[in-house]
Protein backbone atom coordinates (compact mmCIF):
# COMPACT_ATOMS: atom_id res chain seq x y z
CA UNK A 1 0.00 0.00 0.00
CA UNK A 2 1.52 3.31 -1.07
CA UNK A 3 -0.06 6.63 -0.16
CA UNK A 4 1.70 9.65 -1.75
CA UNK A 5 0.55 11.82 1.13
CA UNK A 6 1.82 9.48 3.82
CA UNK A 7 5.13 9.71 5.65
CA UNK A 8 5.54 5.94 5.40
CA UNK A 9 5.48 3.07 2.94
CA UNK A 10 3.28 0.26 4.26
CA UNK A 11 3.78 -3.33 3.11
CA UNK A 12 1.35 -6.10 3.97
CA UNK A 13 2.35 -9.72 3.40
CA UNK A 14 0.09 -12.71 3.98
CA UNK A 15 -0.54 -16.31 2.93
CA UNK A 16 -3.77 -17.83 1.69
CA UNK A 17 -2.55 -21.29 2.68
CA UNK A 18 -3.36 -22.42 6.21
CA UNK A 19 -0.09 -23.01 8.06
CA UNK A 20 0.30 -24.06 11.66
CA UNK A 21 1.16 -21.09 13.94
CA UNK A 22 4.88 -21.93 14.24
CA UNK A 23 5.39 -22.34 10.48
CA UNK A 24 3.41 -19.17 9.74
CA UNK A 25 5.54 -17.21 12.21
CA UNK A 26 8.79 -18.45 10.67
CA UNK A 27 7.67 -17.63 7.12
CA UNK A 28 6.51 -14.14 8.09
CA UNK A 29 9.67 -13.58 10.14
CA UNK A 30 11.66 -14.29 6.99
CA UNK A 31 9.59 -11.73 5.04
CA UNK A 32 10.27 -9.07 7.68
CA UNK A 33 14.00 -9.87 7.73
CA UNK A 34 14.14 -9.64 3.94
CA UNK A 35 12.43 -6.23 3.97
CA UNK A 36 14.88 -5.03 6.62
CA UNK A 37 17.89 -6.27 4.59
CA UNK A 38 16.62 -4.55 1.44
CA UNK A 39 16.34 -1.28 3.38
CA UNK A 40 19.83 -1.82 4.81
CA UNK A 41 21.23 -2.07 1.27
CA UNK A 42 20.44 1.64 0.87
CA UNK A 43 22.88 2.40 3.68
CA UNK A 44 20.08 3.23 6.14
CA UNK A 45 21.08 2.61 9.73
CA UNK A 46 19.04 1.83 12.83
CA UNK A 47 15.36 2.70 12.69
CA UNK A 48 14.93 1.40 9.13
CA UNK A 49 11.54 -0.02 10.05
CA UNK A 50 9.01 2.18 11.81
CA UNK A 51 6.49 -0.51 12.77
CA UNK A 52 6.22 -4.27 12.34
CA UNK A 53 3.06 -6.25 13.04
CA UNK A 54 3.90 -9.94 13.04
CA UNK A 55 2.03 -13.13 13.94
CA UNK A 56 3.76 -14.26 17.16
CA UNK A 57 5.44 -17.60 17.73
CA UNK A 58 3.10 -19.86 19.74
CA UNK A 59 5.70 -20.41 22.48
CA UNK A 60 8.23 -17.58 22.60
CA UNK A 61 5.93 -14.93 21.10
CA UNK A 62 8.07 -12.04 19.74
CA UNK A 63 10.72 -11.89 22.47
CA UNK A 64 13.38 -13.66 20.38
CA UNK A 65 13.18 -10.96 17.69
CA UNK A 66 13.55 -7.92 19.94
CA UNK A 67 17.39 -7.89 19.75
CA UNK A 68 17.08 -7.36 15.99
CA UNK A 69 13.97 -5.21 15.61
CA UNK A 70 13.50 -3.66 19.04
CA UNK A 71 10.33 -1.92 20.22
CA UNK A 72 8.76 -1.55 16.76
CA UNK A 73 7.39 -5.13 16.98
CA UNK A 74 3.69 -5.66 17.66
CA UNK A 75 1.72 -8.92 17.65
CA UNK A 76 -0.61 -9.37 14.68
CA UNK A 77 -3.60 -11.71 14.40
CA UNK A 78 -3.77 -14.46 11.79
CA UNK A 79 -1.08 -15.25 9.24
CA UNK A 80 -0.07 -11.81 8.03
CA UNK A 81 2.52 -9.16 8.69
CA UNK A 82 2.48 -5.40 8.26
CA UNK A 83 5.75 -3.57 7.73
CA UNK A 84 5.87 0.23 7.90
CA UNK A 85 8.94 1.85 6.37
CA UNK A 86 9.64 5.57 6.90
CA UNK A 87 9.45 7.46 3.60
CA UNK A 88 12.91 8.89 4.26
CA UNK A 89 14.19 5.31 4.03
CA UNK A 90 11.90 4.21 1.19
CA UNK A 91 13.10 7.13 -0.96
CA UNK A 92 16.80 6.27 -0.59
CA UNK A 93 18.72 4.78 -3.52
CA UNK A 94 20.64 1.52 -3.30
CA UNK A 95 24.36 1.70 -2.65
CA UNK A 96 26.58 0.87 -5.63
CA UNK A 97 27.65 -2.37 -3.92
CA UNK A 98 24.01 -3.51 -3.83
CA UNK A 99 23.50 -2.53 -7.48
CA UNK A 100 26.64 -4.41 -8.49
CA UNK A 101 25.37 -7.54 -6.75
CA UNK A 102 22.13 -7.44 -8.69
CA UNK A 103 24.04 -7.25 -11.97
CA UNK A 104 26.71 -9.82 -11.20
CA UNK A 105 24.43 -12.36 -9.59
CA UNK A 106 25.21 -14.32 -6.42
CA UNK A 107 28.86 -14.90 -5.52
CA UNK A 108 30.23 -18.25 -6.74
CA UNK A 109 29.91 -21.05 -4.23
CA UNK A 110 27.08 -19.37 -2.30
CA UNK A 111 24.70 -22.05 -1.08
CA UNK A 112 20.94 -21.54 -0.71
CA UNK A 113 19.81 -21.40 2.91
CA UNK A 114 17.42 -24.31 2.41
CA UNK A 115 20.20 -26.53 1.07
CA UNK A 116 19.14 -30.16 1.32
CA UNK A 117 16.08 -29.26 3.36
CA UNK A 118 17.53 -30.36 6.69
CA UNK A 119 17.76 -28.26 9.83
CA UNK A 120 21.42 -29.27 10.11
CA UNK A 121 22.32 -27.71 6.76
CA UNK A 122 20.47 -24.47 7.52
CA UNK A 123 21.94 -24.30 11.04
CA UNK A 124 25.49 -24.56 9.67
CA UNK A 125 24.93 -21.64 7.30
CA UNK A 126 23.33 -19.56 10.06
CA UNK A 127 26.14 -20.35 12.52
CA UNK A 128 28.78 -19.27 9.99
CA UNK A 129 27.16 -15.84 9.71
CA UNK A 130 26.64 -15.54 13.48
CA UNK A 131 30.40 -15.80 14.13
CA UNK A 132 30.67 -12.23 12.81
CA UNK A 133 29.19 -11.11 16.15
CA UNK A 134 31.00 -13.53 18.44
CA UNK A 135 30.72 -17.21 19.30
CA UNK A 136 27.04 -18.22 19.04
CA UNK A 137 25.35 -20.21 21.78
CA UNK A 138 22.64 -22.83 21.43
CA UNK A 139 20.18 -20.21 22.72
CA UNK A 140 21.30 -17.75 20.03
CA UNK A 141 20.67 -20.32 17.31
CA UNK A 142 17.32 -21.32 18.78
CA UNK A 143 16.18 -17.68 18.83
CA UNK A 144 17.14 -17.15 15.19
CA UNK A 145 15.32 -20.36 14.25
CA UNK A 146 12.25 -19.29 16.18
CA UNK A 147 12.41 -22.42 18.34
CA UNK A 148 12.90 -23.23 21.99
CA UNK A 149 16.31 -24.61 22.95
CA UNK A 150 14.73 -27.97 23.75
CA UNK A 151 12.94 -28.16 20.36
CA UNK A 152 16.15 -27.25 18.53
CA UNK A 153 18.18 -29.88 20.36
CA UNK A 154 15.51 -32.52 19.77
CA UNK A 155 15.31 -31.71 16.04
CA UNK A 156 19.09 -31.85 15.65
CA UNK A 157 19.19 -35.13 17.55
CA UNK A 158 16.62 -36.58 15.14
CA UNK A 159 19.03 -35.70 12.31
CA UNK A 160 21.88 -37.44 14.12
CA UNK A 161 23.83 -34.42 15.33
CA UNK A 162 24.13 -31.89 18.17
CA UNK A 163 24.69 -28.16 18.51
CA UNK A 164 28.22 -28.77 19.85
CA UNK A 165 29.09 -30.93 16.84
CA UNK A 166 27.86 -28.27 14.43
CA UNK A 167 29.72 -25.52 16.28
CA UNK A 168 33.00 -27.43 16.06
CA UNK A 169 32.39 -28.16 12.37
CA UNK A 170 31.74 -24.50 11.58
CA UNK A 171 34.73 -23.34 13.63
CA UNK A 172 36.98 -25.78 11.76
CA UNK A 173 35.70 -24.65 8.35
CA UNK A 174 36.09 -20.96 9.24
CA UNK A 175 39.58 -21.49 10.68
CA UNK A 176 40.77 -23.31 7.57
CA UNK A 177 39.18 -20.74 5.28
CA UNK A 178 40.69 -17.75 7.06
CA UNK A 179 44.10 -19.33 7.47
CA UNK A 180 44.20 -19.94 3.72
CA UNK A 181 44.62 -16.19 3.19
CA UNK A 182 48.32 -15.20 3.18
CA UNK A 183 47.53 -11.84 4.83
CA UNK A 184 45.55 -13.28 7.74
CA UNK A 185 47.34 -13.39 11.09
CA UNK A 186 46.93 -16.46 13.27
CA UNK A 187 46.21 -14.24 16.29
CA UNK A 188 43.32 -12.54 14.50
CA UNK A 189 41.80 -15.89 13.48
CA UNK A 190 42.05 -17.06 17.09
CA UNK A 191 40.29 -13.92 18.36
CA UNK A 192 37.63 -13.93 15.63
CA UNK A 193 36.65 -17.52 16.40
CA UNK A 194 36.40 -16.89 20.13
CA UNK A 195 39.41 -18.83 21.39
CA UNK A 196 40.85 -17.80 24.75
CA UNK A 197 44.30 -17.55 23.19
CA UNK A 198 46.38 -18.51 20.19
CA UNK A 199 47.42 -21.73 21.94
CA UNK A 200 43.78 -22.88 22.02
CA UNK A 201 43.52 -22.47 18.25
CA UNK A 202 46.82 -24.33 17.85
CA UNK A 203 45.49 -27.30 19.82
CA UNK A 204 42.27 -27.31 17.79
CA UNK A 205 44.14 -27.19 14.46
CA UNK A 206 46.38 -30.06 15.56
CA UNK A 207 43.28 -32.15 16.32
CA UNK A 208 41.66 -31.31 12.97
CA UNK A 209 44.61 -31.32 10.59
CA UNK A 210 47.60 -32.66 12.49
CA UNK A 211 49.36 -29.33 11.93
CA UNK A 212 49.69 -26.09 13.93
CA UNK A 213 48.18 -22.99 12.25
CA UNK A 214 51.43 -21.57 10.84
CA UNK A 215 52.46 -24.87 9.25
CA UNK A 216 48.93 -25.30 7.91
CA UNK A 217 49.17 -21.85 6.26
CA UNK A 218 52.60 -22.63 4.85
CA UNK A 219 51.44 -25.96 3.44
CA UNK A 220 48.57 -24.26 1.59
CA UNK A 221 50.93 -21.72 0.05
CA UNK A 222 53.43 -24.24 -1.33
Amino acid sequence: MVNPQSESLVLRHFYTTNFDPETAHLLLQYAVAMADRICAMTGAGAGRLKRVELAPHPTVRLDHLEPWFGPVLEPAPGTSTLIEIPRVVADRVFLSVARDRSVQGPPPGLEPLRGDGSLTHSAIIILRSMFEDGVPTVRDLAEVCGMSVRSLQRSLSEEGTTFSTLLVSVRKALAEQRLSSPKTKVASVSADLGYAGQSSLTRAMRRWTGLPPKRFKKQLQT
